[in-house]
Order: C-alpha cells, then structure tokens, then sequence
C-alpha cells in the first residue's frame, strides 16, 4: 500500500517532494509480491554506493542488478 499511499502524495503534494518511485502499487499485497519488493531492496541495500541510504548519486548498480 505504500506504492499507492506515494502516489496519493504525490498528487495532494506535488510541491512536497522532487520525486517519487512508485513499485508495484497495488491495492493489496500479495506473496509474490512481497518476494519481488525483497528482492529489489536487497539489491538496492547491497550497492556500495548505497552507505545506509546516504547517498549522493541513485545507487545504479543496485538498479542494474534488479533489471538484469
């Protein structure tokens, strides 16, 4: 629900925010769903680039790892 609740904000807020990444925002979750969010925060988290969510550039190798 946080795919849904983002791009609620998005709408009632534009000015709030830069951007906003909206994946699989469906109106429940489901297993696989679950899994496939899992998946694409484990290879974001495993970047280098990453350091705890501090960081400068979009940790692009994590993004790659997930869209290869």
């Amino acid at each position: 629900m946080g795919g849904m609740q983002a791009l609620q904000w998005a709408v009632s807020y534009p000015n709030a925010m830069q951007a906003i990444i909206l994946i699989i925002p469906l109106d429940k979750t489901h297993a696989w769903t679950t899994g496939v969010l899992e998946m694409l925060r484990q290879s974001i988290m495993t970047n280098p680039g990453y350091q705890g969510g501090k960081y400068d550039k979009p940790v692009e190798q994590g993004m790659r790892l997930w869209s290869g």
